[in-house]
């Protein structure tokens, strides 16, 4: 009888071994699943960036007292009405796009590609002037938004791929992918790619960020 019950511990001991290896293996912990937002242990594991915010933007102004038809923040298909006029005068969008109320003159700069991005076109967006009275509201094209900014020269090695960042003013890390990294004397110049998610983020223009760093992320 004693060794029956011998076998019956170790039989349960064992098929708690298995449960608990199948469990690791089909249910990974939330720290290793790729959408899992991170967490800092301390404020100082992050790098400080000093960067603008560009999306592909188009200013637009109803005359009169024609007023806009779409809602701050609505995402608009080709061809939707943005205003109607009394004399039969309307506007359409061209392009599917988020209406955003607004405009800081910065309108103009368009977001580099990864192949001409470098320290000096970088430092041209960091020093360029807004244009005056660019419209009343203006349409943010396409699906997304970038962010390019320096690192300082003494920050760890940065590589492509997917990173985390936190904007001045807000709370929480988004999810951003580095698209280019160029090394420079002054530093490293980056670039980032985001999608349009939150609106929030479509009136930040000359901003600072943190980015996580790769060992935490």
């Amino acid at each position: 009888m004693d060794g029956c019950s011998y076998l019956k511990s170790v039989a349960a001991v064992f098929f708690a071994a298995i449960c608990a290896y199948l469990g690791a293996w089909l249910f990974p912990s939330i720290s290793q699943m790729p959408d899992a937002t991170p967490a800092l242990s301390a404020a100082e594991n992050y790098i400080a960036l000093e960067g603008i915010a560009l999306r592909n933007e188009r200013p637009v102004s109803a005359p009169g007292k024609a007023r806009f038809l779409p809602r701050e923040g609505q995402r608009l298909a080709a061809g939707s009405l943005l205003w109607s006029g009394g004399q039969g005068e309307s506007l359409q969008c061209g392009k599917s796009a988020i209406f955003m109320v607004g405009c800081d003159g910065f309108e103009y700069l368009v977001p580099p590609s990864a192949d001409s991005f470098g320290a000096k076109t970088l430092s041209g967006l960091l020093n360029a002037q807004p244009e005056d009275s660019p419209g009343q509201a203006r349409l943010v094209e396409g699906f997304y938004w970038y962010y390019a900014a320096f690192a300082p020269k003494s920050a760890p090695e940065i590589a492509p791929g997917r990173h985390y960042l936190k904007f001045e003013g807000f709370d929480k890390y988004c999810k951003a992918l580095l698209i280019k990294c160029e090394e420079t004397d002054e530093g490293r110049a980056l670039l980032f790619r985001l999608s349009l998610g939150d609106t929030e983020y479509l009136d930040l223009r000359k901003c600072r960020a943190e980015l996580l760093v790769p060992d935490f992320a």
